[in-house]
């Protein structure tokens, strides 16, 4: 399946979109096959397309989320999801807070000591998180991304809001160089 049986593998679900070891995008928005994807270093990287979410958390090490909150995937990140990984795995979050199940999460990290958990959104039992899982958790302290079609079309909502409100109203809210 892998070049490398250590290969860890970074997979958007779905298999739209997808990245090897950060050597660099694949395909945006196209459907994929079982591709050799890069060649560097002398090893071969190569993407297996899955069929469904348990698969790929059953053949993978390390599971990267990079899916937006709705309502199929709110939640969706649960302990019988979670259940299929391997020893060993890490479980990674850039998504949105609102895919993973925290009761399901904490009581899947209780089970399986060997299982870590890394997010850029702090879940709302981080405290018990912390408390519970040290060196298992990291969480930083606000959301790094934003980098979704959604977080930018939000971004540029906002601004034009701004905008508005300045030309007319005068509001000087959100103003960075004062006078």
């Amino acid at each position: 399946m892998l070049g490398s049986s250590n290969t860890r593998i970074d997979v958007c679900f779905g298999c739209l979109c997808s990245r090897l070891l950060g050597s660099g995008e694949i395909a945006s928005g196209k459907k994929l096959r079982e591709t050799v994807v890069s060649s560097r270093h002398n090893v071969c990287y190569v993407l297996k397309v899955v069929n469904s979410a348990k698969e790929l958390y059953q053949l993978c090490d390390v599971v990267s989320l990079h899916i937006p909150a709705t309502a199929e995937t709110k939640s969706s990140i649960n302990y019988d999801l979670l259940k299929n990984l391997s020893k060993g795995a890490i479980l990674v979050n850039t998504a949105r807070k609102e895919v993973i199940n925290e009761s399901e999460l904490i009581k899947f990290m209780e089970e399986r000591t060997d299982f870590k958990y890394v997010t850029d959104i702090m879940p709302a039992a981080h405290d018990r998180f912390t408390e519970l899982f040290a060196g298992r958790y990291f969480s930083t302290p606000q959301k790094t991304g934003a980098q979704t079609a959604e977080a930018n079309i939000n971004a540029g909502i906002a601004a034009a809001k701004q905008i508005v409100g300045f030309l007319k109203d005068g509001c000087e809210k959100f103003r960075v160089n004062k006078k």
